[in-house]
């Protein structure tokens, strides 16, 4: 996979007839139709039917079918977007990476948010304001649900199911100003800044903008122009053991440059064909991504895909290596007709 991809000519049509179908939401609110459809919510009836084994009591009385399920996914994710998204007045803690919501594993992300959902329910919405459901669009209770949110990270974290970032800023940043205000982005969001790049436990290195970086857009359109490059991330029916409809009528997209909150489900026919999954680097390397990864992590309150942003130099680096380990180990071996990860563009 590469940063700055390559495009193939089919896809790149592809995309561009799709896109003028299919304009995209570009916001982190939830697709209400998609988490109401009965696809949706058939993709969550494996993990209902897990807490009713565990006799998870509590959670199935709070939360007793797949509708009430999805129906707290999407108010959870509309709250993340009022409370803690780009438009937010205040922004005490970062939200909820988006890959929560999809992690249906046995004591995984909807997994934690449910039990801590359905604890202060019992405790608190219940005894306290006598009612049985939470309303995630209430004014007067933003601050309490705050404080819910915040408690669902610390478990998440502790879970392994959040992970702290720890970040290296390559000396080649000169811009002492802009470089303390990334470093404090950096905290602000929850990681941690590392002195040298080889620190124990780096998860980022983070090196100058290159000149797409640098002017925030892609293709040299005209300034103020807009564009949008999307791809496929995932398919209904892939059966990859997260969250997604369960048929294949629609695909996962991520638009590039913008955060996996606003990765949107589309009408597979209008989506890029080829499925280009996100990875992580292999053998625990570091990412090694521009400096705007920081700076629109700050701007949207949670951390950038880190594909969008990675230099072309670590992405090839990074897939000669998970070549050399598909093969046994041994000699790099860089398959020249292999397909780099593509932009399709608007």
């Amino acid at each position: 996979m590469t940063g700055q991809g390559q495009h193939q000519d089919q896809d790149h049509q592809h995309g561009d007839a799709a896109l003028e179908r299919y304009p995209g939401k570009r916001n982190g609110l939830p697709q209400s139709d998609i988490y109401g459809s009965p696809s949706f919510q058939a993709s969550l009836q494996p993990l209902v039917d897990r807490l009713r084994a565990q006799q998870q009591t509590d959670v199935i009385s709070a939360f007793p079918s797949v509708r009430e399920v999805s129906k707290l996914l999407c108010d959870v994710l509309g709250f993340l977007e009022s409370a803690y998204g780009r438009y937010a007045l205040t922004k005490p803690f970062p939200k909820l990476p988006y890959s929560v919501f999809r992690d249906l594993s046995a004591g995984g992300g909807v997994e934690i948010l449910l039990k801590n959902v359905a604890g202060h329910i019992k405790t608190v919405t219940v005894p306290v304001h006598n009612r049985k459901k939470i309303d995630w669009t209430s004014p007067a209770l933003r601050k309490e649900l705050q404080e819910l949110v915040a408690g669902v990270r610390t478990e998440l974290v502790r879970a392994g199911c959040v992970r702290q970032f720890k970040v290296y800023f390559d000396k080649g940043i000169k811009n002492i100003e802009q470089l303390t205000e990334e470093k404090g982005a950096v905290v602000r969001l929850g990681g941690v800044v590392a002195g040298s790049a080889k620190e124990a436990g780096v998860t980022h290195i983070v090196v100058p903008n290159a000149k797409e970086m640098e002017d925030g857009r892609e293709g040299g359109g005209d300034a103020g122009e807009e564009e949008y490059f999307w791809r496929t991330v995932a398919k209904g029916g892939d059966g990859d053991g997260q969250g997604g409809l369960g048929d294949r009528s629609h695909a996962l997209v991520h638009w590039w440059y913008l955060p996996d909150s606003y990765n949107e489900y589309v009408p597979v026919e209008s989506a890029p064909a080829e499925v280009d999954a996100d990875e992580v680097p292999p053998n625990g390397r570091p990412w090694v991504v521009h400096e705007r990864w920081v700076v629109d992590s700050e701007k949207y309150n949670e951390w950038m895909n880190e594909g969008d942003y990675e230099t072309e130099e670590s992405a090839e680096e990074n897939k000669r290596v998970r070549e050399a380990k598909a093969a046994g180990g041994g000699v790099y071996s860089l398959g020249v007709d292999e397909p780099q990860r593509k932009k399709t563009k608007k």
